[in-house]
């Protein structure tokens, strides 16, 4: 029902809202004395005010169903920064077309027969798109003659919290669950598949909600939380029911039990590992009849849902940065092996012999290519599952062997090999440890200094062996750390810049080393070098 003082709120609204539809197109007309006109110029000051203010949704519309002005309510419901944008629309460029129609065809009498609509309830949709219900009351505003329509005013107040506790009374009275005779409602209680709990409020001295006692529920209810017979038991008592963090349905409950509307809720009880709807309703103070829904199945989905949302998004986002990266890199040794070869080809033109340094130059560049080349059909085959040739074997003539082949590509650098002086064993894939070793050492080379020391050490473990690779170059900062090892990841300094590369190196090396059976990590500080290491083990996994 529709108080009195609404009626009354809205028929002083209406009276300024006449006087503001005069005041603009026929001031002059008036004739006014100076105090009229200052009340009327404080009335238009005040009506504004309402209409910046109030919470009801205010409308004024001409005989062509345009809005001549509205509260600020509505126009940001609508989606609209300012009142004023709603001027001159109409509600079929407002509103979705079914909603629009709904109001176009219900003012239709007000136009037409000058006849009030009183307290009709209507659909919205907010700026969000969330569907809601408004009470609905429009007059029509006449000319002259006091016979021609010629406008629209209407106030609207959203009812969509009512409307919801009307709804969940009218589903708890349909199942009977507030039927008068106890026999009916256990009847009913046992046989419905929702759990349903009858609850008192316990208050503390302040008369805030802290607990509830269970004065009655059906054997649905009893298990779902695992209790036998539940009755007089508190809630605190029930698997840690109204424990942190669900002091949240004890909130509600309390709120509820007070006199608020009915509503429904979904809250996840964390000791029962569930999500539940749950509805909840009062006839009496201090109690509340509930009703809870197992929804944890569909949690469950909608949580893998944004897994695999973001997942995808994720994936979207790499294959974005791979091909930038991917784009940069491999233009970079396109554009100089074309530069090179233009050169190249004046040369010969003129007679002149070509360079052993165009040559090399040459070759770098074919040699950079090839390397971006190989690591992207690298990603491919693990991708597709990359079939390891292992042995069981020495591994310290593998990385003599490494460590020979980087002396005479990076002479400035000291690599220093602490050998152990024994063989050190262990199931591997020659030339794949042989690529992880390869691409740690050239990592190690292109950060350090020249001049600086990069030594490799092996330890022993009775199930595994580790090779340890420590540089004396810039260091990696611990927030960066973690994400050293995945799919186009580079460094962000200058150094780590001009090193180049499609950042797939250290992912390409985690890879393989988990096919192995072993693992790569890696210790760093900023400033302070870095040790890279990997562990093979003894006796890995047969491929």
């Amino acid at each position: 029902m529709v108080q009195a003082s609404y009626f009354a709120r809205s028929a002083c609204i209406l009276a300024c809202s006449l006087l503001f539809s005069l005041r603009l197109p026929r001031r002059e007309r008036l004739n006014m004395d100076p105090h009229t006109e200052n009340l009327l110029k404080e009335l238009y000051r005040d009506f504004q005010t309402i209409l910046e203010t109030t919470t009801d949704f205010i409308y004024f519309k001409d005989k062509d169903s345009r809005i001549r002005f509205c509260s600020q309510t509505l126009a940001r419901i609508c989606g609209f920064q300012h009142w004023r944008e709603m001027i001159g629309k109409h509600d079929f460029e407002i509103f979705p077309p079914d909603t629009a129609k709904i109001y176009y065809e219900e003012e239709l009498p007000v136009f037409q027969e000058g006849k009030p609509l009183i307290n009709k309830v209507d659909p919205y949709y907010d700026a969000e798109g969330a569907r809601r219900w408004v009470n609905t009351n429009k007059w029509p505003v006449f000319g002259e003659d006091g016979k021609t329509v010629i406008g629209i005013f209407g106030i609207s107040r959203d009812i969509t919290d009512q409307k919801a506790a009307e709804e969940i009374r009218e589903e708890l009275l349909k199942q009977k669950i507030l039927a008068e005779t106890n026999q009916e409602r256990a009847t009913l209680l046992e046989n419905m598949i929702d759990g349903f709990v009858l609850a008192k409020l316990i208050y503390d001295d302040r008369a805030h909600p802290i607990d509830f006692s269970v004065i009655d529920a059906n054997a649905s209810f009893c298990e779902m939380i695992g209790v036998q017979d539940p009755t007089g038991k508190k809630g605190s008592e029930l698997a840690n029911i109204a424990d942190h963090p669900a002091t949240e349905l004890i909130i509600k409950f309390g709120r509820i039990a007070s006199g608020s509307p009915a509503e429904r809720f979904e809250v996840e009880i964390p000791s029962l590992n569930t999500w539940f709807s749950v509805a909840a309703f009062s006839q009496r103070s201090g109690q509340l009849a509930a009703l809870f829904t197992d929804i944890s199945a569909r949690k469950q989905l909608l949580l893998g849902l944004s897994k695999e949302k973001a997942a995808a998004e994720n994936t979207s986002r790499l294959k974005s940065r791979f091909l930038d990266i991917a784009a940069h890199e491999l233009r970079t040794p396109v554009t100089a092996f074309s530069l090179l070869l233009q050169i190249t080809e004046k040369q010969l033109q003129k007679g002149i012999p070509v360079e052993s340094e165009t040559i090399a130059r040459l070759r770098r560049q074919t040699d950079r290519l090839s390397s971006l080349v190989i690591d992207l059909l690298d990603v491919s085959r693990l991708e597709r599952g990359l079939t390891l040739k292992k042995q069981f074997g020495d591994i310290v003539p593998l990385i003599s062997e490494c460590l020979d082949i980087f002396r005479l590509q990076a002479p400035s650098r000291s690599m220093t090999f602490h050998h152990p002086g024994h063989a050190v064993e262990a199931n591997f894939d020659r030339e794949r440890v042989f690529q992880v070793l390869s691409n740690i050492i050239d990592n190690a080379i292109k950060y350090t200094p020249s001049g600086s020391r990069i030594d490799i050490e092996l330890e022993e473990a009775t199930d595994r062996i580790r090779v340890l690779i420590k540089d004396r170059g810039p260091g990696i900062s611990q927030s960066k750390l973690h994400a050293v090892f995945g799919a186009f990841e580079r460094g962000s300094t200058d150094t780590e810049e001009r090193a180049g590369g499609l950042g797939l190196g250290l992912f390409i090396c985690k890879r393989i080393m988990e096919l192995h059976g072993g693992k790569i990590g890696v210790t760093s500080q900023a400033g302070s070098g870095s040790t890279f290491y990997f562990d093979l083990p003894r006796n890995g996994p047969t491929p």
